[in-house]
């Protein structure tokens, strides 16, 4: 499923933490990796060299030897990776850019196929108060790659907890169940569908019409009757659409030798999910980048957008299709 995976890295500890945690996703998949460097370091220079032409001298030649090093940070990093590399005999080859990181990122994966992207949570410029870097965010929202996303500093084979699988009948939810599949039968890990309908948006929407209906006009709504023929036909109807789309991913898992567990929730779709995620703590969450009820041109879905943005584990983001 996954042969060519590439580790857009820098020199900060998540980068060097998803580097190895996608090493060794490519060991298990006999993958081939791309190790991305981008130095952005010719316009960083640029700022400095305006900042020190201001500072005296004495400090300028201070902070200017401090700044020189025989071994550039790409390097570095590189060499540390393909150390790694060999040592789990996978392929690896390191690649280093100059530029804005995003664009050479995206014109990488344009001008070389690319399976798996696998980044971490935040960078060099890691904000305390964010959850994801801007590079990372970025990706997420404008990449057409599966994205792997590493918030936990741990290996394949470290800690507890199966995949968790977001179903909501859309194509992109049955790719990603079909990539947990595969993940799970090469990490010895147990995979768990969850789809969520919310019964709960007619409430609301009641509540709000009879405020401004008259009492005439609701005779002519009809509104008791209304309110029960959602009930009873609406919401009902959405949690079996919802348990339907379950069924589809157990016989999907079911053609793939998988026994899947299958779990229905009711609630708002992220909010739910969040609660479950927090409550069961899965080594792994796989979504769709966006939903059933997303266009094609979406850039993501919401529910996929605050789940990654919150949800505390790895999070893989799936732009494939599949379509039982």
């Amino acid at each position: 499923m996954y042969e060519r995976i590439l580790l857009p890295v820098d020199h900060s500890s998540h980068a060097l933490d998803a580097a190895a945690f996608g090493l060794a996703i490519a060991s298990r998949f006999d993958a081939r990796v791309t190790g991305l460097y981008v130095d952005s370091t010719s316009s960083k220079d640029e700022r400095q060299a305006r900042m020190l032409a201001n500072l005296p001298e004495a400090v300028r030649s201070r902070l200017e030897a401090k700044d020189a090093s025989p071994t550039t940070p790409a390097a570095a990093v590189l060499e540390n990776i393909t150390t790694q590399a060999m040592t789990q005999g996978v392929f690896f080859r390191p690649v280093t850019l100059s530029g804005n990181p995003l664009s050479e990122i995206h014109k990488h994966i344009d001008e070389q196929p690319t399976d798996l992207v696998v980044l971490g949570a935040k960078g060099d410029g890691a904000d305390a108060n964010r959850a994801l870097g801007s590079i990372t965010e970025r990706m997420a929202r404008h990449g057409r790659t599966d994205l792997l996303i590493i918030k936990r500093q741990e290996s394949l084979e470290e800690g507890d907890g199966g995949i968790l699988v977001a179903v909501d009948g859309s194509a992109q939810s049955y790719a990603g169940l079909l990539s947990a599949i595969s993940i799970a039968a090469k990490t010895n890990r147990t995979v768990e569908a969850v789809g969520v309908y919310d019964p709960y948006i007619h409430y609301t929407l009641f509540n709000g019409i009879v405020k401004v209906l008259t009492e005439k006009a609701a005779k002519v709504f009809k509104f008791a009757d209304q309110e029960k023929l959602h009930e009873e036909i609406i919401d009902t109807g959405l949690a079996k659409i919802y348990q339907a789309h379950l069924e589809v991913a157990r016989t999907v898992a079911e053609d793939e030798g998988v026994d899947l567990k299958i779990t229905l929730l009711d609630g708002k779709a992220y909010e739910k999910l969040l609660q479950y995620i927090r409550k069961t703590d899965p080594w792994l969450l796989v979504m769709g980048r966006i939903g059933v009820h997303s266009e094609p041109e979406m850039d993501i879905g919401s529910n996929s957008e605050n789940l990654l943005l919150q949800a505390p584990c790895n999070t893989l983001l799936v732009s494939r299709t599949h379509t039982p």
